[in-house]
């Protein structure tokens, strides 16, 4: 295995619908991404919409694409997600 080909976490979204907005905006930057956890939270938390409390999913990047990949999730405007570029400035 090459250096920055493991998989590291970048983020613990809140619910299935933060994951997938940063998912999307991760490859529309052409960054590959993997959400870890996805079903086991819709199963043990009462269902899919519902289902994703705090820890229970990541978000998972080579390492060798981690900084591009926090920085796109930084300056992500989502607000029904919570992430905001005008709640940072």
């Amino acid at each position: 295995m090459n250096a920055g080909d493991d998989l590291v976490t970048i983020y613990r979204p809140r619910d299935h619908f933060e994951a997938h907005a940063i998912k999307q905006a991760l490859e529309a930057a052409g960054i590959s991404c993997h959400i870890d956890g996805e079903n086991l939270a819709a199963l043990s938390s009462g269902g899919w919409m519902w289902g994703a409390a705090i820890g229970r999913m990541r978000i998972m990047v080579m390492s060798a694409d981690s900084q591009r990949a926090e920085e796109v999730i930084r300056d992500h405007d989502c607000p029904s997600c919570g992430l905001s570029e005008s709640e940072e400035s």
